[in-house]
């Protein structure tokens, strides 16, 4: 049987919780091997957690925009709509070594790359494996 120092604080304040120590230490395990992941590839939490600021459709200052899709399976990727009058190949997405695939649509004159309201899509294929 463990003494209090070796089980997790949440065991020691919820006593009825005993029967479940094993499970609790896994995933207190768990998420520190994520922490420590996320704190080595995105630079903590905090930064991890503003995703929606890297993720998405991205207006840009010189009127392009930036897609950005996390899709760790996919074999290939690209971004379709009515923008781009859904052409497969107009606008390919490139995969970073984490899953993210990217794009960038360049502006059209004066105007956003991807007008406001447009349908868009992202079209990608995946191995039968995933």
């Amino acid at each position: 049987m463990m003494n209090n120092s070796e089980k997790p604080q949440l065991v020691i304040d919820v006593p009825w919780l005993e029967p479940f120590n094993q499970t609790i230490e896994a995933r207190i395990q768990k998420f520190k091997e994520w922490q420590a992941k996320i704190d080595k590839t995105e630079g903590g939490l905090d930064p991890f957690s503003k995703g929606y600021e890297k993720f998405g459709l991205i207006a840009q200052a010189d009127r392009s925009i930036l897609y950005c899709k996390w899709a760790p399976g996919a074999q290939n990727a690209s971004l379709i709509g009515d923008f781009n009058n859904w052409d497969r190949e107009a606008n390919p997405m490139k995969k970073d070594q984490f899953g993210v695939w990217e794009c960038w649509v360049p502006p059209k004159g004066s105007q956003p790359g991807i007008a406001h309201g447009s349908k868009v899509y992202t079209g990608k294929s995946t191995s039968s494996q995933n």
